[in-house]
């Protein structure tokens, strides 16, 4: 009679294979969810660069029109703007739940003029995004 020899081993059976599957959906779903934020990221600064373009198109019409200013200029140029904006070509940020703000006071004795441009976009309030753009303008008497 042969003797019967024992192996503690005896190969691979189902579970390891079902660990490591598991394993490496773990993995790919971390990886998934670092790429959805990534995407989330880049469009946000996309988006907030276009609406700092927006703003700082804002204040360059508002410097060529200095002479005007004190004669109503702010609103004539305001106006024009808000009509630059309404055009999809103009203004990638036209969205739904787009809208801007323009701000002016005098400031030092009315020899500058403070002017805030701020810009939203987004969808409700607590994932709403905004760009804000300050400058001083000069008081220009032009004849």
């Amino acid at each position: 009679m042969r003797p019967v020899i024992r192996h503690d081993q005896a190969g691979f059976g189902l579970l390891e294979p079902l660990i490591a599957m598991l394993i490496i959906g773990i993995a790919a779903m971390g990886l998934l969810a670092l790429t959805t934020r990534n995407m989330q990221q880049s469009t946000l600064s996309h988006e907030r660069s276009m609406a700092l373009g927006q703003a700082s198109n804002l204040m360059e019409q508002l410097w060529t029109g200095l002479c005007t200013l004190p004669d109503q200029g702010f609103v004539t140029i305001e106006s024009q703007w808000r009509e630059q904006m309404r055009s999809p070509a103009a203004n990638p940020l036209l969205q739904p739940h787009w809208a801007a703000a323009i701000k002016h006071s005098p400031v030092d004795g009315e020899l500058f003029y403070r002017v805030e441009a701020t810009i939203f976009w987004g969808g409700r309030e607590q994932s709403r995004h905004q760009v804000d753009l300050i400058t001083i303008l000069p008081r220009v008497e032009c004849s």
